[in-house]
């Protein structure tokens, strides 16, 4: 019964954050924390496939019994919504692993020596970090910005800035395409920014940015303005 699925769901939100706070232990080098290592594997390789795959289950779950197209919804409160409850702690791990290095903490930061996050993890670091914005108002609010700095990485001066994967901004486009419809509100002052990622350096992120714009414009979530009808018409011109 649908009391069941979302205890079954709140578990696995639970060990999603037990494996990613174990994550973002071992990759701070904090000590004294071994029983938090959340069972992650060692090597390298085996490591990443773990983290991913606790990232992009943890952002399925999210998801769970949400009506992901209801907009009326009000950034600044918790939302009340029946069902599954997402860790705070889940929420906060998902946000460490999605910055382009790792501390343990705030008072950590000076002591240790930060661990470069890896662009795979980040990405979908993203990705879940989007979703859980979808369910999380206040989250949200908390997270525009940093969607916002990762596209704006694709069209800087160089190709040199942090975190300038483009698995990275394409997920981050793809939650703002969503939160936009969300959280109209939210998102409307970034709506330059956005459209400048139809001038992005990697193609299939100026594809994404295009037809996530069109969308968007055609369900009347955003208007049209000035700059998003001149990026569309030069990314539409570009061969």
């Amino acid at each position: 019964d649908s009391a069941a699925a979302d205890l079954w769901a709140s578990r696995l939100l639970e060990a999603c954050e037990h494996g990613l706070v174990g994550f973002v232990v071992q990759a701070s080098g904090a000590t004294g924390h071994a029983s938090r290592m959340g069972g992650l594997p060692r090597d390298p390789v085996a490591l990443e496939d773990a983290v991913v795959r606790r990232l992009f289950l943890a952002g399925q779950v999210c998801l769970w019994g949400l009506d992901v197209n209801n907009n009326d919804v009000t950034p600044g409160r918790q939302e009340e919504t029946a069902g599954i409850r997402v860790p705070p702690a889940l929420v906060s791990a998902i946000q460490a692993v999605a910055a382009p290095t790792i501390t343990a903490d705030a008072a950590a930061a000076s002591s240790l020596e930060a661990s470069s996050t890896p662009p795979a993890i980040r990405a979908h670091a993203f990705a879940a970090l989007g979703k859980a914005c979808l369910r999380l108002p206040k989250v949200a609010k908390a997270s525009v910005a940093a969607f916002v700095r990762e596209l704006s990485a694709g069209h800087a001066s160089g190709s040199s800035v942090t975190g300038s994967a483009p698995a990275i901004r394409n997920n981050a486009l793809f939650a703002l395409a969503d939160l936009c419809v969300r959280y109209t509100s939210l998102v409307d002052a970034h709506l330059p920014a956005i459209a400048a990622s139809c001038a992005d350096e990697h193609p299939a992120v100026r594809r994404h940015a295009v037809l996530l714009l069109s969308q968007l414009v055609q369900r009347d979530f955003i208007k049209w303005r000035p700059v998003l009808f001149h990026r569309l018409a030069a990314a539409m011109a570009d061969p």
